[in-house]
């Protein structure tokens, strides 16, 4: 095969064993005094290594199998109307309506709800409540499990990537991918994405993007057709389970360009890049025509009425932002605790020193010193491959209202670059330096190990049901919108009104157009009896939303009580033009009845 449409002669086989290899292997098997070869017992196979990562996740994990649904696990498992339904309408929804969309159909109307189009991840949620129904503890062990996948396709791909591109012997390559497979698996980071059955998506498309990539790895070596189409299909499946699995078309090329073809020409490096990624290409072509067709848009944003002052956010706070975020990030990973599922992060609007110079300066410094070890290390620039190259797609802050900028489970797959990191300072700096013993790494490996662990299996108890989570995040992120709303709907269905009050009271002193929690403290006061108030505040939610029929029928009712009858059938009225089908229509008919004939008598009188 030429050279230019040959993607094996550069790097062999990843998957076999030289024969000089293989020779060498024998001759290492020590032999008893009969002659006969004795097999010694290897702890760290593959097979050894692999049960270890599932018995580390389970570990790990165990205590959150037990966590209730919090958060959008109710939306999603608790209350999603799609399952048991297989039929064309449901299917049908799915694949042309964007993810929050299809679940809540009722909530979003005819408009775009989200920019996420995850027709996979609906298909197997559903198919998920085929086999453990609703019930939270089945769930979790799904997600768990799908964990556990994810930690051992990360330990297979670094390990085939590792034996084609690293002179590491056997023992310390195996070693190497299996301690990187098990920071990853077990960082409190992780929490999130496990503990939190609705993080399950990230999992999913991981799941993926790994299985394709080592495809990809299997292809370089044997170069056929059915390996290739398995890659382009894991591919497409990836992204239509999470959007942000488009990356893994830079993933490949950064392998082409900066581990396998390093030592050839650029010319030769490009080339060879482009011939492997341009198949990937077309397939992310593809799912991005698909998604314009579902959602009408490419990349976009949905403006939230929660987040009223983000409307006015410029890309310029987009860029100033990001030093302090990815530093953030990085903090995370390094110090991983007090974690939350919401953080007090707001965007950078000024260039502030502390805000913006800092940060960046920080930031260059650490990129600096890793690019220069990283052009003689090769496990260092597979590290910054895995660990920034992922992170990309949540740099578009823009995509997300702005209590969502930053979040532990942005960071899952990124956490695979840190476990290199890690696991490269151990197995191969032990033994380079005087007091880096062999012996001191096995410590070290095995203390941070065991630490990782007992903050993962903290961190899992935040995830435990609604009360303990709310409460948590709203102590450590006390101006995040989300979690103080929760906490308001918590308490007022408790019955505690004084405190929903309390706490709808203090988002609105965040911003006075927080939709929510306007038209959830207006519900508070009309259950109290405190109608003017009630009223003063559905009214603005129509204002800020008059589109929508609910609110039109709830200032209806609220008019109603206080006896005005002619503004109370104009707001009825108005309800049942905007939303004629709505499930409640007969009741608003009959509500629109009752007020006209009140409207009758009071003129009779």
């Amino acid at each position: 095969m030429p050279e230019s449409l040959s993607l094996a002669d550069a790097v062999g086989s990843p998957l076999d064993l030289s024969t000089d290899d293989a020779a060498a292997s024998v001759k290492a098997l020590p032999v008893s005094p009969d002659g006969a070869q004795a097999v010694a017992r290897d702890y760290t196979s593959k097979r050894v290594l692999m049960l270890a990562l599932l018995l580390l996740v389970g570990l790990a994990f165990a205590n959150s199998i037990s966590g209730e649904l919090v958060h959008d696990d109710k939306a999603q498992i608790a209350n999603n109307q799609m399952f048991g339904h297989w039929d064309g309408a449901t299917l049908g929804r799915i694949l042309t309506r964007d993810y929050w969309a299809a679940l809540q159909p009722e909530v979003a109307g005819d408009d775009l709800a989200s920019l996420y189009y995850r027709p996979v991840f609906s298909l197997f949620l559903m198919a998920g409540y085929e086999i453990v129904g609703r019930r939270p503890a089945g769930w979790h062990l799904i997600v768990m499990l799908l964990h556990a996948l994810c930690a051992l396709l990360a330990f297979v791909t670094l390990e085939t990537t590792l034996q084609v591109a690293s002179a590491l012997a056997d023992r310390p390559r195996r070693l190497l991918a299996a301690y990187t497979a098990a920071v990853f698996a077990i960082h409190p980071l992780q929490s999130e994405s496990v503990a939190w059955i609705a993080g399950a998506v990230g999992l999913l498309s991981t799941a993926f993007m790994l299985t394709a990539f080592y495809c990809y790895l299997n292809y370089k070596a044997q170069p056929r057709a059915s390996i290739l189409a398995a890659m382009m299909l894991l591919f497409a499946l990836a992204m239509l389970t999470k959007e942000s699995a488009i990356v893994l078309i830079l993933i490949v090329a950064a392998h082409e360009l900066f581990i396998f073809n390093r030592d050839a020409a650029n010319l030769v490096r490009l080339r060879r890049a482009a011939l492997v990624v341009l198949p990937l290409a077309l397939i992310g072509a593809m799912y991005m025509v698909l998604r314009h067709l579902a959602l009408g848009v490419w990349m976009g944003y949905v403006a939230n009425l929660n987040f009223p002052d983000d409307a006015a956010l410029t890309f310029a706070d987009t860029l100033r932002t990001l030093p302090a975020l990815l530093i953030a990030y990085a903090k995370l990973m390094v110090f991983p605790v007090n974690l939350s599922e919401f953080y007090d992060f707001g965007y950078v609007r000024a260039l502030g020193w502390t805000t913006f110079w800092m940060p960046l300066a920080a930031l260059l410094f650490a990129g600096l010193i890793l690019m220069r070890v990283a052009a003689r290390d090769m496990t260092t620039r597979l590290a910054l491959i895995w660990l920034t190259l992922p992170l990309l797609p949540h740099l578009n802050t823009r995509a997300f209202v702005s209590d969502e900028i930053i979040h532990d489970r942005y960071l899952y797959l990124s956490l695979l670059g840190v476990g290199v990191l890690v696991g490269g300072l151990l197995v191969q700096g032990a033994g380079k330096l005087k007091w880096f013993s062999p012996r001191f790494a096995v410590a070290v490996a095995v203390s941070l190990l065991a630490t990782l662990t007992l903050l993962t299996l903290l961190t899992n108890r935040r995830f435990q049901n609604s009360e303990t989570l709310w409460a948590h995040t709203a102590a450590h992120a006390p101006r995040a919108r989300v979690p103080l709303i929760a906490l308001g709907v918590s308490a007022e269905g408790r019955g505690d009104y004084a405190t929903a009050l309390n706490t709808y009271e203090r988002v609105l002193a965040i911003h006075p157009d927080i939709l929510d929690a306007l038209n959830d403290s207006a519900f508070v006061y009309a259950r109290q009896g405190r109608w003017d108030e009630a009223t003063r505040r559905f009214e603005r939610v129509v204002e800020l939303q008059p589109g929508k029929a609910g609110g039109h029928f709830n200032l209806s009712f609220a008019y109603a009580v206080q006896r005005r009858c002619a503004e109370a059938i104009q707001e009825q009225q108005g309800a049942l033009e905007l939303d004629p089908h709505n499930a409640r229509v007969g009741e608003w008919r009959a509500r629109l009845e009752e007020l006209q004939r009140r409207l009758v008598d009071a003129a009779g009188r």
